[in-house]
């Protein structure tokens, strides 16, 4: 066979390959995404039903609506796991420091960062062992009291954590039972989550992996 029959043989061989790989990728996009679709809708999103046959009988409009709630929650979902990973939480707990920070404008980077020291001072990291620290922390004087207190649970990090502090334990506990249930996603969400960045990864791989072949 000639050098040009070999070079068709072999594009063929590739894109065989390749159309394997993408719908294998396809597959597991699909099964994730019909999981995620249930949750997604708690939280808020605009994914509803995105089947194939949906999304070509709505605007673009909408279509980049639940693309972008789609990656809001992954992205949620990812915040989430990182506290996990930081301080052992449930996923359920973690959810409801992140909302109890983002209520006072702390970055949930910075009170992992402190609930991790403190956690290691003894104090139970979830709301009621947070809340019970600020109860301790608005009996003291203002000033000094207050910032040796903070700096011995939180360490460097205390001041981060003074916005939250000065809320007092029923100040904390009134926001914790205020955060809408769409903010606390499962532990099969967070999973459904994983899984679906990982099909996504495995998808682009099959196409680079045929591109770059």
């Amino acid at each position: 066979m000639g050098s040009l029959g070999e070079a068709v043989l072999d594009l063929k061989a590739n894109a065989n390959t390749l159309d394997r790989g993408l719908t294998e990728g396809k597959n597991k996009v699909t099964g994730a995404m019909d999981k995620l679709n249930v949750q997604a809708v708690r939280v808020g999103t605009m994914l509803g039903n995105l089947g194939a046959s949906a999304v070509q009988s709505i605007g673009q409009q909408i279509v980049a609506a639940g693309k972008e709630s789609l990656n809001k929650f992954l992205d949620y979902a990812e915040k989430i796991q990182q506290v996990q990973r930081a301080l052992g939480t449930t996923v359920d707990e973690s959810a409801r420091l992140i909302q109890v920070a983002d209520d006072v404008g702390v970055a949930y980077e910075s009170m992992t960062s402190a609930m991790a020291l403190a956690s290691k001072n003894g104090i139970e990291v979830n709301i009621e062992g947070l809340a019970k620290l600020a109860d301790e922390y608005v009996k003291l004087a203002p000033g000094v009291e207050r910032a040796e207190f903070a700096a011995d649970k939180f360490g460097r990090g205390w001041q981060a954590m003074v916005p939250i502090l000065e809320k007092g334990g029923d100040g904390i506990r009134k926001i914790n039972d205020g955060i809408a249930e769409g903010l606390l996603p499962t532990e099969e969400a967070i999973r459904q989550a994983e899984e679906y960045k990982i099909a996504v990864d495995n998808l682009s791989e099959a196409w680079e992996q045929f591109v770059y072949r």
